[in-house]
């Protein structure tokens, strides 16, 4: 996985996101102008080559991927009980796969105007314009999207989870791991998962055996 090892390496030696200046002995306090060239740094090392999106990620790094369902008979949550369970399953998940207190989330919509007026999580997230780019769907038509990061704040875990699953916002989004480097991308029906260290995936793998895909392509 030659992008993310690379990441990687960066952000070992990067000083904006340790929490300490060994000399020093201070925190630091990022501005907002540091934080957005941070992650428009981490942005470009990502998707230089590989546009943000599941499905693009999958293809150049199936080796390091497997997916998800939350349910087995059925796509969307039926009942309080069904959103319960997926949110108590993915939660679980996602906090294997990204340990991070604030990660980075990359966030793409399909159409310029963004009307997020009802979902809290996008609001609070101060989302900050990255570029635009075009995307082709199953190879058919072609959508100008607009891409965004922001930090994601994990308070709003819960929601931020039944709405993707629900297909209650009109944007896909990648969660990706200051940490370890793994991505997790939900979609309304499960998820995808991508782990830098193979170890980690095989452990991952036996850890959510129950809930992986049963499909022969995985997906």
């Amino acid at each position: 996985m030659d992008i993310m090892e690379e990441l990687g390496k960066w952000l070992k030696v990067s000083k904006i996101y340790q929490e300490k200046i060994p000399d020093l002995g201070h925190t630091i306090l990022t501005s907002i102008e540091q934080e957005i060239n941070t992650l428009t740094t981490i942005s470009e090392k990502i998707f230089s080559k590989c546009t943000p999106l599941g499905y693009k990620l999958r293809d150049k790094y199936n080796k390091n991927w497997f997916r998800t369902h939350n349910f087995d008979d059925k796509r969307y949550p039926e009942n309080l009980e069904d959103e319960n369970s997926l949110q108590q399953q993915n939660k679980k998940i996602f906090k294997f796969i990204v340990p991070d207190k604030k990660p980075i989330g990359y966030i793409t919509f399909f159409d310029n105007d963004i009307d997020v007026q009802d979902v809290k999580w996008i609001k609070d997230s101060k989302l900050n314009k990255y570029k635009k780019f075009n995307v082709s769907i199953d190879d058919d038509e072609i959508y100008l999207s607009q891409f965004y990061t922001f930090i994601l704040d994990t308070n709003f875990l819960e929601d931020f989870i039944l709405d993707i699953a629900d297909d209650k916002v009109p944007c896909k989004t990648i969660i990706y791991s200051k940490t370890n480097f793994n991505i997790f991308a939900p979609y309304d029906g499960g998820v995808d998962l991508f782990l830098n260290n193979q170890m980690d995936l095989l452990e991952a793998k036996r850890e959510f055996s129950d809930w992986i895909s049963k499909r022969d392509d995985g997906l």
